[in-house]
């Protein structure tokens, strides 16, 4: 994959992948059951459209078809429960609601299905104190940026093959 887009008059960023990072559109979920990625619907929340560009350019190369962007955790927020995304990728901090903020008041909805959408947190704040409260909040995985293609698909896969996985050691 080689994509080039020109940000602003004299800037551009590259996105890379010296080889196929997810191949195939499917994973394998537990009990031997595939899962089709582009059946899962993914709402992607960050305050910076590059990093939304890239993490849905990176999905979008795993197999995931819908994804929605969003600016910041409010606007996600009024998102979720029309979109109804299975994956939840958000930053830690953003204005108006923070990712924080953001991924307690998910945990709290009503509608059992969307309370219990698998979130990752995506983020340049990996200190422990926020991984700790990423995890407080229910934030399922937990990838410090940089982000690398690879790592961001294994924390993806991870999040579809177990229900409830601690942010506690999943630090990258």
């Amino acid at each position: 994959m080689r994509r080039e887009r020109k940000v602003a008059r004299r800037t551009a960023f590259r996105l890379f992948a010296t080889e196929p990072i997810r191949p195939q559109t499917r994973t394998a979920h537990p009990g031997g059951s595939v899962v089709d990625l582009k059946d899962i619907r993914v709402l992607v929340v960050d305050d910076h459209e590059n990093m939304r560009r890239i993490l849905a350019a990176l999905l979008r190369a795993f197999g995931f078809h819908e994804i929605r962007e969003c600016a910041d955790g409010a606007q996600a927020l009024a998102a979720v429960p029309v979109f109804r995304p299975d994956i939840i990728v958000t930053d830690f901090a953003m204005p108006h609601l923070d990712g924080i903020s953001f991924a307690g008041e998910v945990r709290a909805m009503k509608d059992v299905g969307l309370a219990h959408a698998p979130i990752l947190m995506v983020t340049g704040h990996a200190h422990m104190k926020q991984v700790m409260a990423a995890r407080d909040a229910g934030v399922n995985e937990f990838l410090a940026k940089p982000v690398n293609g690879r790592t961001l698909a294994e924390r993806i896969t991870r999040m579809i093959q177990h229900e409830r996985a601690s942010a506690q050691g999943n630090v990258s």
